[in-house]
């Protein structure tokens, strides 16, 4: 959605449950084309943003009816899982803050997104359907989600290229 992360850099701790792993997070990413990201990571706080609470995805967890993310861009941003679109008035020459905003909803079917995952997987053995992502694409993301691990236990920066390059 935001382009190829190319470097991130992390906190995480041990807060409160007790778990072996670090339970909390914060998460920098860095994008090829010059945005940021940022992620805030919890398993230790009452919060209605998580994946869970916002997709209703039938495992038993209370649907909160929240928006758990939000992309934020020059021209407008998007709330998911609502897909509410925000964005000012395309006929302003100057549009500003002090400015209203407009808000777009899209009607979202609602489903459970595993579920949704496994047909999809079934329907690509069978070979009546191309995967969405790419090993490469799978490689990539793996490759994100351990130099967020290496940049939360060094407090570095980590790049992405250096991980999927190196041996």
């Amino acid at each position: 959605m935001c382009g190829e992360i190319d470097r991130v850099q992390a906190a995480s701790t041990k807060v409160g449950r007790g778990f072996a792993f670090d339970d909390t997070a914060a998460v920098l990413l860095h994008f090829e084309n010059g945005a940021v990201g940022t992620l805030i990571i919890s398993e230790s706080t009452p919060s209605p943003w998580s994946w869970e609470a916002s997709v209703s995805d039938g495992m038993g967890h209370h649907n909160a009816g929240q928006d758990h993310a939000q992309f934020i861009g020059t021209e407008g941003s998007l709330s998911f899982p609502s897909l509410t679109i925000w964005s000012y008035d395309q006929d302003l020459a100057d549009p500003g803050w002090q400015l209203p905003l407009s808000a777009q909803r899209h009607d979202v079917l609602r489903n459970n997104p595993y579920v949704e995952q496994i047909a999809h997987f079934a329907l690509v053995i069978h070979g009546e359907e191309e995967p969405l992502v790419s090993g490469e694409d799978g490689l990539r993301s793996l490759a994100v989600v351990n130099a967020v691990i290496e940049a939360a236990q060094t407090g570095g920066l980590i790049e992405i290229e250096s991980l999927l390059t190196d041996p």
